[in-house]
């Protein structure tokens, strides 16, 4: 029998290539996945379109360090920032739009 979810939550790997640096870095993130025409409804080619998508899509982060190796909590503040930083924001839409897919198909 299908258990269908219509809004299925997802964890995807972020891999992020930070200017000055030679080697990518990941992260965790925990995604809402929208139903088709919802996702369809943000224009992710804008600042205000790809910002109000992930702060409706994510619903958490993990394995974030600060300079000093200390593990960073997830919070609002880090998901603004995160958010807010250029190099951060396309690889985050990036993997959900690859693994939005498999969400779909994991109900």
């Amino acid at each position: 029998m299908f258990r269908f979810d219509p809004r299925p939550v997802f964890t995807a790997t972020v891999t992020v290539n930070t200017p000055g640096r030679t080697d990518p870095e990941d992260f965790k993130a925990r995604f809402l996945a929208l139903p088709i025409d919802e996702f369809n409804a943000h224009d992710l080619t804008t600042e205000a379109g790809a910002r109000a998508f992930l702060e409706k899509v994510i619903q958490g982060i993990d394995e974030i360090e600060d300079m000093d190796k200390r593990k960073i909590p997830d919070s609002p503040e880090l998901r603004a920032a995160l958010i807010n930083a250029a190099h951060v924001r396309g690889p985050m839409i990036a993997a959900y739009i690859k693994d939005a897919a498999g969400a779909a198909r994991g109900n």
